[in-house]
């Protein structure tokens, strides 16, 4: 079984408490991904989601507009069935990852879980 933190995206970061608005605007529109974990010395604080935040704001510091999700929050040895849970269950467009003491040491996509699927499968099935 295939550990979640081997399904860790090595091209995306958390947002820091410290950013602003409009950087977390320009990372979530680069990343092409509609929530991601901000993070204060290795601890997740919440998460920043696209359709909360508006370009008015773009001076705000991240803080103004974290949200709690803590069913986006995954321990790294879980199993990626795991994250397909909450992906499903909870929509989500990332999960943060943590050790087991809660440090942040990652993000997950449903696209890196989908590559993972379809690259561990393909050519497997009969026909």
């Amino acid at each position: 079984m295939v550990q979640i933190k081997n399904l860790i995206e090595p091209s995306l970061f958390p947002l820091k408490s410290t950013d602003t608005i409009e950087f977390a605007l320009e990372t979530l529109v680069a990343y092409k991904i509609a929530a991601l974990p901000v993070v204060d010395e290795d601890k997740i604080v919440g998460f920043i989601e696209a359709h909360t935040i508006a370009d008015e704001f773009d001076e705000l510091p991240i803080t103004d507009f974290i949200v709690q999700q803590p069913a986006w929050i995954v321990n790294e040895n879980y199993y990626f069935e795991e994250a397909i849970n909450r992906f499903g269950e909870f929509g989500a467009s990332s999960l943060a990852i943590v050790d087991n003491d809660q440090h942040f040491t990652g993000i997950i996509t449903p696209y890196r879980v989908l590559n993972f699927l379809s690259s561990s499968y393909s050519g497997k099935a009969e026909g």
